[in-house]
């Protein structure tokens, strides 16, 4: 951050994102594999910033001719909130800074995220482990 940046917060947010993927393609170029978060891809339902990014990812695949893989990591909203609810306690506790500790927003991104996601590969974190989730990625990836 730059002390007195006055700048739009629409292009600040677009310019972030910008910066990131030029780290993707560093990365990519070093010979790295990416794992994106699909709520970085469609932040907080932010169509218009969903599709840059979305083109832009596209774009970096054609330039380096890479595969996307698309896959959603779930959770029932029951036990998403309890691991929530259990993350924002332990920050309480160890007295350290989390982003979101309001569980109406948690709700209110939650079913925006399930109003907009793409219908990609499933995996379900409340029925399977992060082992098992792995395995079966690492299956899909090596067709």
């Amino acid at each position: 951050m730059l002390s007195g940046y006055q700048g739009n917060p629409k292009e600040f947010l677009f310019l972030s994102h910008k910066m990131q993927l030029s780290l993707i393609e560093v990365a990519i170029d070093n010979g790295l594999s990416i794992v994106i978060d699909q709520g970085v891809i469609s932040p907080s339902g932010n169509q218009e910033l969903g599709d840059f990014i979305t083109n832009e990812l596209e774009n970096i695949s054609i330039k380096y001719d890479v595969n996307i893989f698309k896959f959603n990591i779930e959770a029932s909203l029951d036990i998403l909130k309890k691991r929530f609810i259990d993350r924002v306690n332990k920050a309480k506790k160890e007295n350290t800074k989390i982003s979101l500790t309001d569980v109406i927003e948690f709700e209110r991104r939650f079913y925006l995220y399930m109003k907009h996601k793409k219908q990609d590969k499933t995996f379900f974190s409340d029925k399977l482990s992060s082992e098992e989730i792995f395995e079966k990625i690492l299956e899909i990836l090596k067709k």
